[in-house]
């Protein structure tokens, strides 16, 4: 009886160790498969509701777990001072916002799902068998976007006018998904002793490089340029094997480039969008020069900032469209450096580099 007992209390202890863990799962897969979904489709009040939830639901258990602890430490680690840094400086920023709505509605979604998320990850994955299952989960996903991507392109060559937009309306976070989950299968393949098992997971890595050209997204390709550069810095070894898959997928897309749909060569060869983007980095300097510090307010509009009459320095004015009138129903920056610099202000940005910094370095 007592060894039942016994047996009994243990399976409930590591039912209450592990379900932080499967809660955080789950609401990873949510946000990956559903959250796009749910901004776009659902009724706004299920979207507003679900996504929080995904996010505060992993870091109330938590902070239930560590909190008690970590009120009572009088030394707190670096990385929760920045968290609660750049949390005040986010608040600060919707007070001083020229548009305190909807700076309300973006700064609190950005912080739900940026730093609370990290907070929890934080002290959720501080050891290796939870950090191991993560990396599984992120490649679990990853190759199921892999098909679900493939699937759409084969549907594109047969239906015009399609493109790869995994689950959501907006092909760019399709391609920012790849990217971000790509750490599991890139640490499972460093990580893996088999070598079958390394062969899969360097062919999910291959699969998931053309998969995001083919969603043809400049910014995505260049971030992803950018991680091959700085593989290259880290270790020579990995750095010559991204760069032979760098070349490989370039000599494919060179010998196969006239066999892309319309669509796809279009999207990586348009110089219109290129201008405007350039044209962007006039119009922050405006904003910078009149609120450095606090910003102009997360998603505050730019409308005052691009009257009429914008005279565009970049963007050809001779053409069929003034820069207004391409930018009339954007109105805030498409680009996320600039996004912080200016709409989140220079202070917010450097706490926030500060943050990555230091992450990275340790």
């Amino acid at each position: 009886m007592s060894v039942e007992l016994g047996s009994e209390n243990h399976n409930i202890s590591k039912l209450i160790k592990y379900f932080p863990l499967f809660i955080y799962s789950a609401s990873t897969i949510f946000m990956v498969f559903f959250s796009i979904h749910a901004i776009h489709k659902w009724d706004g009040i299920w979207a507003q509701v679900a996504i929080p939830l995904a996010c505060i639901l992993p870091a109330t258990m938590i902070f239930f777990k560590v909190g008690p602890d970590l009120l009572g430490n009088k030394i707190w680690p670096i990385e929760i001072k920045f968290i609660l840094i750049i949390v005040v400086l986010g608040l600060l920023n919707i007070c001083f916002s020229e548009n305190q709505q909807d700076s309300f509605k973006g700064m609190g979604l950005f912080l739900i799902s940026g730093v609370l998320v990290f907070s929890v990850s934080y002290f959720l994955f501080n050891t290796k068998e939870a950090q191991k299952s993560f990396f599984y989960l992120c490649s679990f996903c990853f190759v199921v976007l892999l098909a679900v991507g493939f699937f759409e392109f084969v549907q594109q060559i047969y239906l015009s006018g399609n493109k790869i937009h995994l689950l959501s309306s907006n092909p760019i976070p399709a391609s920012s998904l790849l990217i971000l989950l790509s750490c599991g299968p890139l640490i499972l393949a460093a990580q893996a002793n088999n070598k079958w098992e390394k062969i899969f997971w360097v062919s999910c890595l291959l699969a998931g490089i053309l998969l995001i050209f083919l969603i043809a997204q400049r910014g995505s390709i260049l971030a992803l340029t950018l991680m091959l550069i700085f593989g290259v810095l880290r270790s020579r070894r990995i750095g010559l094997a991204l760069i032979f898959a760098a070349i490989v997928v370039a000599g494919v897309g060179y010998l196969f480039g006239e066999n892309l749909s319309s669509s796809i060569r279009k999207s990586l060869l348009r110089q219109d969008t290129m201008l405007v983007r350039l044209e962007f980095y006039n119009v922050a300097l405006d904003v910078i020069k009149e609120k450095p510090v606090f910003g102009l307010g997360f998603n505050s509009s730019l409308s005052r900032f691009i009257p009429f009459d914008y005279k565009s320095k970049i963007y050809p004015q001779d053409g069929r469209h003034t820069f207004y009138i391409i930018t009339r129903t954007i109105q805030v920056f498409d680009n996320m450096f600039l996004s912080f610099l200016c709409e989140m202000g220079g202070l917010f940005t450097l706490a926030y580099i500060g943050l990555l910094t230091y992450v990275l370095k340790s």
